[in-house]
């Protein structure tokens, strides 16, 4: 498909608070904690949830002239920091800055951290951080929850970069609390001025949230059973994304298709174009042909959603050159018919584009139909698994079923015009030469049987149908031979003998019921 909706992509409204007893932050430098989650973790200490914090490295190298005393003096601020927002001082790893490797040593450091606190809620920066050590962290602590016995969170924080999220966090309570530990980080505000960044960053996460709504904390979060699948989830970004459910990331994923529908001016034309116009797919265009010479009202009936080709001709044209026509006018990558007395369910379209998109084998997919009656009962269901052998002994696939590649016309393959009924069964015959059909169960069209003419099983004008079925006989008898016939019958043969058990089990069961 070509879009989602809002909630669809990423959070819109804001996620409760985390149902925590045991809050464990990890901070790659003293300040992270904060500028990444301080709004949560003060909102978090409020409601009395235990909260430990641990900052891994000394961050001795944040400033181009950094002090002797820079590592106390960012460790005082965190403390500072902590009291402010209403947990513990901090516990201080004094590992080297900006040289954080991961290592089996610093993940089971982490992991005995995690074990002691026996915390249920873990915070770290997230993997798309720009800062080496931020990327490291990430890393050490995912590997460490992956390992903890007995279900644990995991939220990813952002601080040097926004990260894709699953979870929003409304800290406008806790807004000035935050704003007041950030500013004690004195010996990086009068550097770089991260407080009024960060805030920038939450106000702008509350972007969905509403004008009341001063700013949000995002958060990718991920619970310990998930990790065993690995971290990619973690680090989706928008491409991730729209990919995981169905989306395009290229326009050359929604080639274009062209419905051909061949009309002679019937008042059903308006409802089939109708069903056109419903298709969740969006990239159609739709080939009128006129089929019944001159003064076909076209623009009473052209749909406008989808932009119309429409073909005309001075004189009537038969189904079979009324078929060649709408083809030669085509530019879609993929083609379908629609007879005018037909309707396609919303999804016909789209359902079969995915299928020819999830594989390279077939060129031509098909989905189920199903033929009603006057009153809109169902008939019949033409919902049959492929096979060559049960084409060839008769057609299966109502012609609006079908949506096939383009590339069959260059290797071939077109109407014959010498054939006035079955031209779409002899079309699939030549298709299948080339092709095999992919089959996608379900019904997703409505062949109108008692309108029809394509005489598909047709117990009308049998006479009619039985004549054009021994023309399309005889040519593929002289193009395929008699072994290809010889298969065809003994596979209707088959099936008919699975037939007769299975009714004659039904019979054999409604008889004991009775």
């Amino acid at each position: 498909m070509d879009r989602a909706f809002e909630a669809e992509l990423y959070p819109t409204a804001a996620s409760p608070l985390p149902p925590a007893q045991r809050v464990l932050v990890f901070a790659a430098h003293a300040d992270d904690e904060i500028y990444g989650c301080g709004g949560t973790l003060g909102l978090l200490a409020a409601s009395g949830v235990s909260i430990s914090v641990v900052i891994a490295t000394q961050g001795n190298r944040c400033l181009p002239e950094a002090s002797e005393t820079i590592i106390e003096e960012r460790q005082r601020e965190s403390v500072e920091a902590a009291r402010i927002l209403g947990y513990a001082d901090p516990e201080f790893w004094n590992l080297p800055d900006r040289e954080l490797r991961y290592s089996e040593k610093l993940v089971q450091r982490i992991l005995q951290k995690i074990s002691a606190l026996d915390a249920d809620w873990i915070f770290a920066p997230a993997l798309s951080e720009m800062h080496p050590d931020h990327q490291v962290l990430a890393l050490a602590v995912t590997e460490a929850v992956r390992r903890t016995k007995g279900r644990r969170h995991v939220a990813f924080y952002e601080v040097s970069a926004p990260t894709t999220h699953n979870m929003l966090i409304d800290i406008s309570a806790a807004l000035e609390m935050k704003i007041a530990a950030m500013k004690c980080f004195r010996s990086q505000e009068s550097f770089y001025g991260y407080d009024e960044r960060i805030l920038a960053l939450n106000r702008y996460r509350a972007y969905v949230l509403g004008k009341d709504r001063q700013a949000a904390e995002a958060f990718f979060l991920l619970d310990s059973d998930a990790l065993e699948q690995g971290l990619a989830p973690a680090h989706e970004n928008w491409l991730f994304r729209r990919r995981s459910i169905g989306l395009a990331v290229e326009p050359s994923q929604l080639p274009l298709v062209s419905l051909i529908v061949r009309s002679i001016g019937r008042p059903e034309l308006r409802e089939a174009l109708q069903s056109i116009t419903t298709q969740t797919y969006p990239n159609i265009e739709v080939v009128l042909v006129n089929a019944a010479g001159d003064g076909f009202p076209h623009d009473k009936v052209l749909p406008e959603r989808f932009p119309v080709v429409p073909v005309s001709s001075p004189t009537p044209l038969s189904r079979s050159r009324a078929a060649n026509a709408g083809l030669r006018h085509a530019s879609g990558r993929y083609l379908m018919f629609l007879d005018e007395d037909d309707l396609l369910l919303p999804d016909h379209v789209s359902r079969l584009v995915n299928a020819l998109h999830s594989q390279k084998q077939a060129k031509a997919a098909y989905a189920g139909v199903r033929a009603v009656d006057e009153t809109g009962r169902p008939i019949v269901e033409y919902d049959h698994p492929w096979s060559v052998e049960r084409m060839l002994a008769a057609n299966f696939i109502p012609i609006m079923a079908v949506l096939f590649d383009r590339s069959l016309l260059d290797e071939g393959c077109q109407f014959d015009e010498d054939l006035e009924v079955s031209e779409d069964w002899d079309f699939w015959m030549q298709a299948a030469q080339k092709t095999p059909f992919l089959h996608v169960p379900g019904i997703s069209a409505v062949y109108r049987y008692y309108l029809g003419e394509s005489k598909l099983s047709h117990q009308r004008d049998e006479n009619v149908y039985l004549f054009w079925r021994k023309k399309v006989f005889h040519k593929w008898f002289h193009i395929l031979g008699i072994d290809a016939f010889s298969a065809a019958l003994h596979r209707l043969a088959l099936e008919l003998d699975d037939a007769r058990k299975k009714t004659a089990h039904l019979e054999t069961a409604i008889a004991e019921l009775t």
